[in-house]
């Protein structure tokens, strides 16, 4: 049997991966719902500036809108509904969390934990159940934005040290951050001096 702190501490830390686990399901249902919406609206404008640009024609934003398009048939792939009701079921599961450390808090430190202890596991054993392994691209970078910046997470910190770079900038949001300004680059370069890779 757990002592309080140990317990807090084991109902913290599931409750970060629920909660974040939820916000990262919600991530990947919105973007199968609105990314198709989006490029679609992207690839007309670029072919809309495309006649008033000739830069706009080449090879390269040419082959970039090829990329958006298989990027939107690949989204098909995924089954909206059921990483919404995976979501609305983990969110459940980690309000459940919060209240049972709000409960495990209040108790004297002394106290007999046993039935909050299987409490504990019950919930961690249910959420266990609900996950769906396969997310989208980049839904880790919205699942770290919804879960720190738009989530009420105060009791997750009690237990908890999160920092700037290493928790809430995900790692996946600084590498593609990286192929982006790449990628502008060689954009520009294509556009301003017509390099023959372009």
């Amino acid at each position: 049997m757990a002592n309080q702190q140990e317990l807090l501490r084991q109902i913290a830390e599931t409750g970060y991966n629920v909660g974040y686990g939820a916000k990262k399901h919600f991530a990947t249902a919105e973007f199968v719902d609105k990314l198709p919406g989006w490029a679609s609206l992207v690839s007309i404008a670029i072919g809309i500036f495309g006649l008033i640009f000739p830069a706009l024609s080449d090879k390269v934003p040419s082959a970039v809108l090829i990329l958006i398009g298989v990027a939107t048939v690949y989204l098909g792939y995924y089954d909206k509904v059921a990483y919404l009701k995976a979501g609305e079921q983990l969110t459940a599961s980690f309000q459940s969390l919060s209240s049972l450390y709000r409960d495990v808090k209040s108790m004297p430190a002394n106290s007999d934990f046993s039935a909050q202890c299987a409490e504990y596991a019950r919930i961690r054993s249910e959420a266990n159940s609900y996950g769906i392994s396969r997310q989208i691209f980049l839904s880790d970078t919205a699942a770290h934005y919804k879960f720190f910046w738009q989530q009420q997470i105060g009791w997750i910190e009690e237990q908890i040290t999160f920092t700037f770079w290493r928790d809430k900038v995900p790692l996946t949001t600084t590498i593609t951050l990286a192929f982006v300004i790449l990628g502008a680059i060689v954009a520009g370069a294509c556009v301003l001096m017509k390099p023959t890779f372009c």
